[in-house]
């Protein structure tokens, strides 16, 4: 974890996330930083208020109408940013210097990146190619999601008897086209 902190958190995140744009050719346009949002607490005398609310423009220069877009397609992000805030995760954090919660963080983060890639993967793929997969009891569904898809295979056991791996059953066909829209052979299981 020190060689981490010392490596500096923003800069592997924001590496990463180079990488990502780059090779899954996720549109740069869609990606922001919010950093405008103002939050006021408290009771107030409406009459005579402290603060003046003010309409401003985007800093990126940006229409409102690609803003709205962009915040309406937020929800799904925040939804898998929630797990951050519950407290059986962040209880659980045990550090000895309060600076390497940047590490469990970067992690937390980096695992995010990868299962909105995996959904994006999904998706893109059932739309390229006019098609479903199997969703929650069994119903098709055009819009996968990275949870439905791990529970697709929660069950599968890999045995090994010295060099050699195996599935201790054989895949079934809609855990394989899982693993297609993702780009991914069934031998990610059997080739370490």
């Amino acid at each position: 974890m020190d060689k981490i902190f010392e490596t500096g958190t923003l800069k592997i995140f924001s590496q990463l996330s180079q990488n990502a744009i780059s090779v899954f050719d996720v549109d740069a346009r869609r990606v922001h930083f919010d950093t405008t949002s103002v939050s006021v607490y408290g009771d107030y005398d409406l009459a005579d208020p402290p603060f003046q609310i003010t309409y401003s423009h985007s800093k990126a220069k940006r229409p409102a109408v690609e803003l709205l877009q962009l915040y309406k397609g937020q929800i799904g992000i925040e939804k898998n940013f929630s797990f951050l805030k519950d407290p059986a995760i962040v209880n659980s954090i045990f550090l000895k210097k309060a600076e390497r919660i940047e590490v469990p963080g970067l992690i937390l983060l980096i695992s995010l990146l990868v299962w909105r890639l995996m959904e994006r993967s999904m998706r893109q793929y059932v739309e390229a190619n006019d098609c479903t997969l199997t969703g929650w009891e069994r119903r098709p569904t055009k819009k996968p999601t990275s949870f439905v898809m791990t529970t697709k295979f929660a069950g599968i056991l890999v045995i090994t008897t010295g060099r050699n791996r195996k599935p201790a059953r054989p895949l079934k066909d809609f855990q394989r086209e899982y693993l297609k829209t993702m780009g991914v052979s069934d031998e990610v299981f059997t080739v370490p």
